[in-house]
């Protein structure tokens, strides 16, 4: 045992640890089992009952430990080491292991050296919400990170989970922490492209959305360190939009449950979840709402809810209480999410996306089992005022104040946000900043068409709040973005004489009995005609051309590349659904097939369908019509998908049952059962 170890701090075994919550009280031992002590001087992150990482001190040398403890833990500690022996065995800045092992008791540690006088890129990035020029000091701080990514990408390697907190900065020296999430790519050149632009992307996906226009010079620091694999910008920023995503509904379910960032309870008869860091500032008003709110100042006191101000631990907030209307309200609607954990959930949503809100510390829903009865939500007080009183109907914005609403509405519409009670006292201006509150109908749209008449109406409503005729009215009428044509028009009707005109020309690439179906049209693109085929048929409220557009949008957000989507329309005078769309550039693989192939390059292709089937099946995609004549081999050399109308989408990787139906029709095709590995598709450990 080290003799600089005091004997009175407790030794504490695997399962003590996995006991102790968020971690026990520093300084603290563990016993491995080889007999020697690790000293736990000062808990730097813990992952409750599953791992601890600190500075410590063994056989009297500074080191970082990780100490895994949950039962099982052997997977991630061996991840852990090998990931860190593919960063050094690379030539690339990473902490050196000094020891690893089992822990007396079970469980394992992996001891590594402490790079002293270091700080996390977290800790040194000041995040400027602007983009530059106004962040170029952070933008500086960033190149070093986008530098080593590149050669990270070079050496073949991948990082999981880029976020700043796992690079440190120690003198001008970066170097990658986390072994965990290091993996080496796989498959052939185009794959490893793939792979090396998705984590790219991740990357970018950490920054600020208001950033994400303005990732020049990070491209150029991630090329100096890898020239070979620098993704086109259009293909990286539907990928940093997917990366995005998934980071945002991570966000989003961790505010609902207990973590690092949030202190979640759950009883029979009360769910409560509050930002950790005002847990104990908040802590009166959480045991005793109510008496909040009637202690406060009364902002609002309605049928639905109550409004009122409150102090606390010296800072005003506001509480809302969504009151219970009657008995059937509550029988009828308390099996849904209350209002307040929609409004809870929106604040959230828009402060992940850098649009300016009240911050939401607090949500409290009265419950009996699953039915909700009443709901609280706290939130931080924007003192500012709202834009009737900001600005009058007979003047124009001043200029700063312009670019401000032209930015705030731009960022609604380019998240596709709609917030469905445009009211101008829903609106506060507050430090030059514009910031919208009542939040609770507030939607993220996952498509086009959708959002696009939400956004038509919210647009119109927000104008009604100046007269017609006034200078405001006009500015604003000439300034927030109008929205999209497609989701417009949806599928709204067109004449028979427009469609005549529309078609003049078209030459008809598929029919049936029935009459056409698929048109090229005299400048190239495409017009799809969808037959409704019985009278009761959920066609009838979801079209079949809506389903397409739909899944177009869905495909494209997934990365898998598919026609450019242009019109949807009801063509009523030939009883049919049209969409308009651009071909997707490129051969589908039955007519390679036609045409002949080598057999080296008939081999690969049939390697690269089987991963981009299993590829599907990880994105949660079942592909009805599979078959070679339905995937494009596009000139970048990636697999796209054409007539997925009746394409349907999980959210989870499709279990094994839907992997073996779905691949059963190619099966059954002569010369295309041999394109799929069965074995290798309903066997796959879904890729990531």
């Amino acid at each position: 045992m080290d003799s600089a170890v005091d004997a009175a701090v407790p030794c504490l075994s695997p399962g003590a640890l996995r006991q102790s919550g968020r971690g026990p009280a520093t300084p603290f031992r563990v016993r491995c089992a080889d007999g020697e002590i690790v000293a736990v001087s000062r808990l730097l992150r813990a992952l409750p009952g599953k791992r601890l990482t600190g500075e410590a001190r063994w056989r009297g040398q500074r080191v970082l430990a990780k100490l895994f403890v949950a039962r099982g833990s052997r997977r991630h500690w061996e991840r852990e080491r090998r990931g860190l022996g593919l960063l050094r065995e690379a030539g690339l800045p990473a902490p050196e292991i000094v020891a690893a092992g089992r822990l007396d008791g079970g469980g394992h540690f992996l001891l590594t050296g402490f790079i002293e006088d270091s700080r996390t890129l977290a800790d040194r990035w000041p995040a400027a919400e602007a983009p530059p020029p106004d962040g170029a000091q952070a933008i500086a701080a960033l190149l070093p990170a986008f530098r080593l990514f590149g050669q990270l990408h070079a050496a073949g390697l991948i990082q999981t989970d880029p976020h700043p907190g796992n690079f440190l900065e120690r003198a001008g020296e970066l170097f990658l922490i986390d072994g965990d999430g290091v993996e080496r790519m796989r498959g052939e050149a185009d794959e490893r492209a793939r792979q090396a632009r998705d984590n790219l992307a991740l990357l970018l996906a950490q920054l600020p959305p208001a950033w994400e226009d303005c990732p020049d010079a990070l491209l150029a620091a991630y090329a100096s360190g890898e020239p070979r694999r620098v993704p086109g910008r259009r293909s990286l920023a539907r990928a940093v939009g997917r990366a995005r995503s998934k980071r945002l509904a991570r966000f989003l379910d961790k505010t609902l449950r207990d973590c690092s960032q949030f202190a979640a309870q759950r009883a029979f008869c009360r769910f409560s979840s509050v930002v950790r860091a005002r847990r104990e500032t908040l802590a009166p008003l959480l045991a005793a709402p109510d008496a909040a709110v009637a202690a406060g100042t009364l902002l609002k006191d309605g049928n639905t809810c109550t409004v009122a101000r409150v102090d606390a631990g010296g800072q005003a907030l506001v509480i809302k209480r969504y009151n219970q209307k009657s008995l059937a309200y509550t029988l009828s609607r308390g099996w849904f999410p209350s209002r307040a954990r929609r409004a809870w959930l929106a604040g959230h949503r828009l402060a992940f996306l850098g649009i300016a809100t009240p911050a939401p510390l607090a949500l409290i829903e009265e419950r009996i089992g699953p039915l909700r009865r009443r709901a609280f939500l706290i939130n931080e007080f924007c003192p500012g005022e709202n834009l009737l009183r900001r600005f009058p109907s007979d003047r124009e914005p001043e200029p700063a104040e312009a670019a401000e609403i032209r930015a705030f509405f731009e960022r609604l519409f380019r998240a596709r946000i709609t917030h469905h009670d445009m009211k101008a006292t829903n609106f506060l201006w507050h430090d030059s900043r514009l910031a919208v509150l009542d939040l609770d109908a507030l939607i993220q749209h996952g498509h086009e068409m959708g959002f696009g008449r939400a956004w038509r109406r919210d647009r119109a409503r927000f104008l009604r709040n100046w007269p017609e005729s006034s200078a405001f009215h006009r500015w604003l009428d000439a300034n927030l973005p109008e929205a999209p044509p497609l989701a417009a028009r949806g599928l709204s009707s067109i004449g028979h004489a427009d469609f005549l005109a529309l078609k003049a020309g078209a030459e008809a690439i598929e029919s049936d009995a029935h009459g056409e179906k698929v048109l090229r049209l005299a400048d190239g693109r495409f017009l799809k005609l969808f037959r409704r085929k019985r009278r009761l048929t959920s066609a009838a409220w979801r079209p079949y051309a809506r389903r397409f557009v739909d899944n177009a949008e869905a495909l494209a957000r997934r990365g898998i590349p598919v026609p450019r989507m242009i019109g949807a329309w009801r063509v009523a005078s030939v009883a049919r659904d049209a969409v308009l769309y651009e071909p997707l550039e490129g051969t589908t693989l039955r007519a390679l097939v036609r045409r002949g192939l080598d057999a080296e390059t008939e081999s690969r292709l049939k390697r690269r369908f089987t991963e981009f089937v299993i590829r599907l099946h990880s994105l949660g995609i079942y592909f009805r019509s599979l078959h070679l004549g339905n995937v494009i081999l596009t000139p970048a050399g990636e697999f796209g998908l054409i007539d997925f109308a009746d394409l349907r989408l999980w959210r989870r990787p499709l279990p094994t049952f839907m992997r073996r139906r779905n691949i059963r029709r190619m099966l059954s095709i002569p010369g295309e059962r041999d394109w799929i590995d069965s074995k290798a598709i309903i066997e796959a450990r879904h890729a990531k």
